[in-house]
């Protein structure tokens, strides 16, 4: 019997069951996991027993009911977590690049300034004092805005994927202290 012969044998004997379609939906999920496992689906499938015995087992047994609904939660959160951490990514990810582009406009300003303020000496020797300390204030600026450039592009490639493995963390952990609760 394969997998689509099983599950419409099972629909079957489980027609007036109030849970079938969770029930019906569980065993889909066994089977491919065998399946993914490794082990043939015939094989599997008769392991697990006829939809009779299944039915009967599901009549006779509350524990297995308490047991697939726990399954079912676990599913859920599982889900909420991967939503959380997926939006985590895209957050870490959007505000390092956003870092990266005004690392990068810094350095490319202050590299710009610099060069320009350079250049001037070299072209244009100022003759007065405070012309000539307007430009070397103006070349510090440069070199400063050069510097912190660097430090946000180094900063935001040295911590993104830190920060990102943090906030996964934090939110794992929240989700195993809601399991235990």
């Amino acid at each position: 019997m394969n997998k689509k012969e099983f599950i419409k044998a099972l629909s079957k004997a489980l027609h007036d069951y109030e849970d079938k379609d969770e029930i019906l939906s569980y065993y889909e999920e066994l089977i491919d996991e065998a399946v993914l496992n490794e082990m043939s689906e015939e094989t599997f499938i008769f392991k697990l027993g006829s939809p009779t015995q299944i039915r009967e087992t599901l009549l006779n047994d509350g524990s297995f009911k308490k047991r697939l609904k726990e399954k079912e939660n676990f599913q859920i959160k599982r889900l909420f977590s991967t939503t959380a951490k997926l939006f985590s990514g895209i957050i870490v990810g959007f505000v390092a690049i956003v870092m990266g582009i005004v690392g990068f406009s810094f350095v490319i300003g202050g590299l710009s300034n610099s060069v320009a303020i350079m250049l001037r000496f070299i072209v244009n020797f100022p003759t007065k004092i405070e012309v000539f300390f307007f430009i070397i204030s103006q070349l510090i600026l440069g070199i400063g805005l050069l510097l912190l450039g660097i430090g946000i592009l180094w900063y935001t490639v040295a911590n993104t994927k830190i920060i990102f493995m943090k906030l996964t963390g934090k939110i794992d952990s929240s989700m195993d202290k809601r399991r235990q609760a």
